[in-house]
């Protein structure tokens, strides 16, 4: 396994073991290892710039629930505001050095993946619905950081979503052959998406949404006041932030969330590599 440059592991971290029934072998354990210190980093970098991040989706269900990852989850998710996510956006380049490699979607992803991911320069993590294409950007392994904007109020939503939807069509037609692109030459098209997106930010609302993920999903709408405070939990040996109506947010994504029962990742299948780089695959 890669050497690990933010955290010690404890003893025995990595020894396989039994959740829940379920086991995690040495191999999902050292995946695991080198998503935690990507996350170390990650709230790290949060910290001296004082921005708010949440745990969120499988990643918050493990820290309420399991006090850790859920045995069968491969990944890290997180959310944060917009205002928050943007000014990470404007500093991750200059704070995530090598191995760690900062990738917003604005950069080299195309627009319309919607999100930043944080990687491992030095690892492989590539979602095998893209291995065929060979993408030359950075697929190390990583975690996930999703921004959180504004909703209109109901009345005008079914026009809201029309519209974005039909703009990160335009978008995903573009980015088709162009993963390499910096955002200052991205077709108009993308920068209108992106400006839509973010139409609404700072008026009063009461919902927020993964707008750049996913259109009018209802896991994916929340309630603002929902994440007014945050709340440190255990997570493996770490502490993790959690939105404080964590119990609310559960209910919208997962309904009765509190019996374990297993769920596939939204990653479907991944290539994970803790000794090898992604560009020995490609």
């Amino acid at each position: 396994m890669v050497e690990l440059e933010s955290i010690d592991l404890p003893e025995n971290f990595l020894k396989e073991e039994i959740r829940d029934g379920f086991l995690v072998n040495e191999k999902q354990k050292q995946v695991w290892a080198v998503e935690l210190d990507l996350f170390s980093k990650f709230a790290a970098v949060c910290n001296k710039y004082k921005l708010k991040y949440y745990a969120d989706a499988g990643t918050l269900l493990g820290a309420v629930r399991h006090k850790g990852f859920i045995p069968w989850d491969d990944d890290m998710d997180f959310v944060m505001l917009r205002d928050d996510y943007d000014k990470l956006c404007d500093v991750g380049e200059k704070e995530f050095s090598h191995p760690y490699y900062f990738q917003p979607a604005r950069t080299n992803l195309g627009i319309t993946r919607g999100h930043i991911q944080i990687r491992n320069s030095c690892t492989t993590g590539i979602l095998l619905s893209e291995m065929k294409k060979r993408y030359k950007f950075n697929q190390g392994i990583f975690i996930d950081i999703f921004p959180m904007d504004h909703l209109p109020c109901a009345s005008e939503r079914k026009d809201y979503w029309k519209e974005l939807y039909a703009l990160k069509e335009k978008c995903k037609k573009y980015m088709e052959n162009q993963l390499d692109v910096n955002y200052e030459k991205l077709d108009p098209c993308c920068l209108d998406y992106e400006n839509c997106i973010k139409r609404y930010a700072g008026i009063k609302a009461s919902k927020i949404a993964l707008l750049s993920y996913e259109i009018n999903n209802k896991v994916g709408n929340r309630f603002i006041k929902d994440y007014e405070t945050s709340i440190d939990m255990p997570f493996e040996f770490m502490k993790i932030s959690v939105p404080a109506g964590y119990r609310n947010i559960l209910r919208i994504i997962y309904g009765s969330w509190k019996k374990p029962q297993m769920a596939a990742s939204d990653h479907k299948d991944v290539l994970f590599d803790t000794d090898r780089p992604y560009y020995e695959y490609l």
